[in-house]
């Protein structure tokens, strides 16, 4: 029985891989390979339960197409978003760090011409 179970979640496996390489758009390809490798395991069971229901090749791409051309982009965004909140943060420390320097600056000058 588990080796039934096995051969079957092999067999979806080779079943995605062989969809993914039956598209002619490389573009589409490409992305469609990429996201398949930063689907979680549950997003990748649900994915082949889903190819396993699929009656035909044209359902299947379009599985494909809905799981990996939009599930990944929300993520992708988000992991866009972070890295531009980090730069925007980066440069406000620099901003800053550079202002506040030439008030110290402008401080001591001040107090050295005082005395």
């Amino acid at each position: 029985m588990a080796v039934q179970v096995a051969l079957a979640a092999v067999q979806t496996v080779t079943d995605v891989v062989a969809t993914i390489a039956s598209i002619n758009d490389m573009g589409k390809r490409r992305l469609y390979e990429q996201n398949l490798g930063l689907l979680t395991f549950d997003q990748k069971e649900k994915l082949e339960r889903l190819m396993m229901q699929a009656g035909s090749e044209q359902a299947r791409q379009q599985i494909l197409a809905q799981t990996l051309g939009s599930s990944n982009v929300a993520r992708i965004d988000g992991l866009a978003k972070v890295q531009a909140e980090k730069e925007k943060t980066k440069k406000t420390v620099l901003v800053v760090s550079i202002i506040g320097g030439v008030v110290l600056i402008g401080a001591l000058i001040f107090l050295v011409k005082r005395r």
